[in-house]
């Protein structure tokens, strides 16, 4: 690294690209890991699609990161990052620009087109970052249930990879897969998820109840994100929850859900339950700030093994414990640090867990005391794209040399 920094100055031109909508999943990956690359004097281009825009793409800059917002046109039909005028924009963006580095987020056509189509290995670093197992549990009932849409996601998935100078990975599972596919270690770099410590603190629990109404006296339990597949295990987990203790609550934060809403009238705690809709991010942190626990169910499949939750880093910024199920990376990161409870993915299981994290505040203080440390130290998103640059420059290094 010492040879490569004497003989290329930086700024590196940088341009992440990723295949989601901008506020959407995946992009706040990007967007974090932008902005810590932007802090260590990186020139850093953010790619995403447009939420609103059909026909015509657009730039701004936000916190020094120069982001392109491609046109949202047939973005997802079918699948993701299918829009044609998107993938042409991205052609035109990297064509008009001597990035030293490229990494794409994820094997989408407007990701893998337009390297493919601009040649762009052959005189750039260019890397892929894998956080989604696709064919594995990634893709949804809509077109999982489909042997032979899985079977070509898949053979994309890994070439995407094989074809890369180098590969990003969020979870353990993911870089066995990908040394597997015969990428030597030198050329991957494991990559967990993030902790947002700057924009997520540790907030009055009473101010942030009475800005949201919550019940003072209330124990608050706090999920983010209600459109997840697993979250039925937590309201089989709450209702036993809202039995013992009457003054129970579950908060939901984000859009709302008539599933939820149905299975928690037939559970019986609809009257305990409380969902915020959509919020501004800049809102996260007095949300989750009115928990007494946070919690993740996560069911034991292949998908779930090999992600990393972005909510994790919110919780753990937000210096709250955490019930989660001993699933994939968070099966390992519980073990090491004590900032909650991991347990098997059984309701009754994750009851008795946060009902332990609800009754003891010893406990519970001490627990929230760490996740916030570990947060800090060793999660913090400025912290991890310090580890990003250091790999960048490895590549680079490595590039020039052959």
């Amino acid at each position: 690294m010492k040879k490569y920094a004497e003989e290329k100055e930086l700024p590196v031109k940088i341009l992440l690209l990723g295949h989601q909508k901008r506020f959407y999943g995946t992009y706040w990956r990007l967007k974090f890991l932008a902005r810590g690359l932007v802090k260590l004097k990186h020139d850093v281009t953010l790619a995403a699609v447009s939420c609103d825009a059909r026909w015509i793409s657009h730039s701004l800059q936000e916190e020094g990161v120069d982001i392109w917002e491609g046109p949202n046109l047939l973005h997802d039909l079918p699948g993701q990052g299918t829009g044609p005028l998107d993938i042409l924009g991205r052609i035109k963006l990297i064509s008009q620009n001597k990035f030293d580095v490229i990494h794409g987020f994820e094997f989408f056509p407007n990701i893998r087109i337009p390297i493919r189509l601009t040649n762009s290995r052959k005189k750039t670093v260019v890397l892929s970052d894998w956080c989604d197992w696709y064919s594995r549990g990634g893709l949804g009932p809509r077109w999982g249930r489909y042997p032979w849409v899985k079977k070509m996601i898949s053979r994309q998935e890994d070439n995407v990879r094989i074809k890369s100078h180098g590969v990003t990975v969020i979870s353990q599972k993911l870089k066995e897969r990908t040394l597997r596919l015969g990428i030597s270690q030198d050329k991957i770099l494991y990559l967990p998820g993030g902790a947002p410590v700057d924009i997520i603190r540790v907030e009055d629990k009473k101010k942030a109840r009475r800005r949201w109404k919550i019940d003072p006296q209330a124990k608050v339990i706090v999920f983010m994100g209600t459109n997840q597949a697993d979250l039925d295990i937590l309201l089989e987990a709450f209702a036993i929850v809202a039995k013992k203790e009457v003054q129970s609550l579950l908060l939901l934060a984000g859009p709302k859900n008539k599933k939820m809403r149905r299975q928690a009238y037939e559970l019986g705690i609809e009257k305990n339950i409380i969902e915020t809709d959509i919020f501004k991010y800049s809102d996260l942190s007095s949300i989750l700030a009115c928990a007494d626990v946070c919690a993740l169910p996560m069911r034991d499949t292949e998908g779930n093994q090999a992600r990393w939750p972005n909510k994790i880093g919110e919780y753990m910024a937000a210096g709250r414990p955490i019930v989660t199920s001993a699933v994939g990376e968070m099966k390992y990161l519980f073990k090491e640090y004590p900032m909650g409870i991991a347990v098997e993915q059984d309701a009754r299981q994750f009851a008795k867990a946060l009902i332990v994290l609800l009754l003891d505040s010893a406990k519970n203080r001490e627990m929230g005391k760490v996740a916030r440390k570990v947060a800090e130290e060793v999660l913090a998103w400025d912290r991890l794209s310090l580890r990003l640059e250091e790999f960048y420059k490895k590549m680079l290094y490595t590039l020039k040399r052959t």
